[in-house]
């Protein structure tokens, strides 16, 4: 017997591949001990309003209501079928998918650590010419780094690492690691069954982000490299200048860790709950915005140590966060009245508003916590078929055993009887008389048993 159930929701549902168009309604089957085969699939849509608690008791049969698509980031991601795989196979699979996993951590975190080396001083050296620590300028002329310094622009000149570049080890690594997640990203648009959904994913995104500063810092300290030996000091502090702020954009590297952490329910759960919750987060700024402008005029208009409205404004911004960097301070007591209340109410507005973030989280932490009760019930029940099965699968072997047993014992008692009977007929043709004696004797037996009855 086929026992088969239904989850229905008016949100869509996640499916196993990009192009299978969404269902209203999941379903999920497996069959008992009358069907030697037993398969379980499930696919569940991922609702707002879940139940309060699942027992094991229940049944699998469970109607969830309508939610906002939160299946989008907690549903499972695409993947191979290997339902028709063996059981070896999907143990290879599963191993090898752990063995990735694994890999891909130390990728990215080995990268995030040498992006990090690469901005201390100890593992920085300036650019060289004829290997001493000096860069051509005008006139051909040897000169200390800080006479090229001067030619550099200001905002650029306060970072060191204009004039200086990583050590050669730093720099191979990154170009390893680099290229690693190069191949890793171009195996997955290969491979990916939809072009358009991967595009948009904000992990491809990420990755594209990290990999574009890498490309064109190592294309500018070719250039750099080149036009320092051949005394070009022009397009040198052009390069200089533009590698500058090419840095700035190096910050995406960091994002690389998002890789590991998004397979994590949290991260999925946590990034649900953003998006879920954009009109909040947006009231949430602008009362907080207006409460430091106030503030930030107030304190304007009432202490002298306050120029002008955007420094009030910091200073209001930084109180009401609790946060307090002490380069700004009121002098006056009206001053400090101001301070006060501003304390107090970045203190309430804070306290009021962020936990309609956290109630949020914790909601849908909890669903994402029944349904994954929910998927190990279904596993529960694929096990449980399974057992019986191979336990009906045993009582056959075992009523064959039976059956062979009771034949073999069978064949050997009919071949005794056969020996019996073979050995008595042998024994009639070398004795006649034991044979007329044993005929008497039957024949009196009969007589006898009258006689007792009588």
């Amino acid at each position: 017997m086929k026992h088969r159930g239904s989850i229905e929701s008016n949100a869509f549902s996640i499916s196993s591949r990009f192009d299978v168009p969404s269902r209203k309604t999941s379903t999920f089957e497996y069959e008992d001990d009358d069907n030697e085969n037993t398969t379980a699939t499930t696919s569940r849509d991922i609702s707002r309003d879940l139940p309060n608690g699942i027992s094991q008791t229940q049944s699998l049969r469970m109607p969830l209501q309508s939610g906002e698509g939160m299946s989008q980031l907690l549903a499972i991601q695409p993947r191979l079928i290997i339902n028709s795989l063996s059981k070896r196979e999907k143990t290879i699979i599963r191993w090898a998918r752990r063995l990735y996993v694994t890999y891909e951590t130390l990728i990215v975190t080995s990268a995030v650590l040498v992006f990090m080396l690469s901005t201390v001083d100890q593992f920085r050296v300036p650019i060289v010419t004829g290997g001493a620590a000096k860069i051509p300028v005008k006139n051909n002329s040897n000169a200390p780094i800080a006479a090229l310094m001067n030619q550099v622009d200001v905002d650029v000149r306060t970072n060191q690492t204009s004039v200086s570049l990583p050590i050669p080890s730093i720099v191979h690594m990154d170009i390893f690691f680099s290229i690693t997640i190069t191949i890793d990203v171009l195996a997955r648009m290969i491979f990916c069954p939809a072009i358009r959904p991967w595009l948009c994913s904000l992990y491809t995104l990420i990755d594209i982000l990290s990999l574009v500063p890498f490309y064109c810092e190592l294309i500018l300290y070719e250039m750099i490299y080149f036009k320092a030996f051949v005394n070009s000091n022009d397009w040198l502090v052009s390069l200089m200048n533009i590698e500058g702020y090419i840095v700035i954009l190096k910050v995406f590297v960091v994002l690389r860790l998002f890789r590991v952490l998004r397979r994590h329910r949290g991260t999925r759960v946590l990034l649900y709950t953003i998006k879920t919750t954009c009109l909040d987060m947006f009231i949430i700024v602008i009362l907080i915005l207006e409460s430091a402008l106030f503030f930030g005029a107030a304190i304007y208009f009432t202490d002298d140590n306050f120029n002008n409205m955007p420094r009030g404004f910091w200073w209001a911004l930084i109180t009401m966060s609790t946060v307090g960097y002490g380069d700004l301070v009121p002098t006056h007591t009206v001053g400090y009245v101001v301070a006060m209340v501003c304390v107090i109410t970045g203190t309430l507005l804070m306290s009021y508003t962020i936990p309609i973030l956290v109630n949020h989280f914790i909601l849908y932490y909890d669903h994402a916590d029944q349904l994954a009760m929910v998927k190990q019930m279904h596993r529960s029940a694929r096990r449980k078929a399974r057992s019986r099965t191979m336990s009906k699968y045993a009582q056959k072997a075992l009523s064959s055993a039976r059956v062979l047993m009771n034949a073999t014992l069978t064949n050997a008692v009919a071949k005794v009887n056969s020996t019996i009977q073979l050995t008595s007929r042998t024994m009639e043709v070398k004795d006649p008389g034991l044979v007329v004696e044993k005929k008497q004797s039957t024949a009196s037996a009969p007589e006898q048993s009258i006689e007792t009855v009588e």
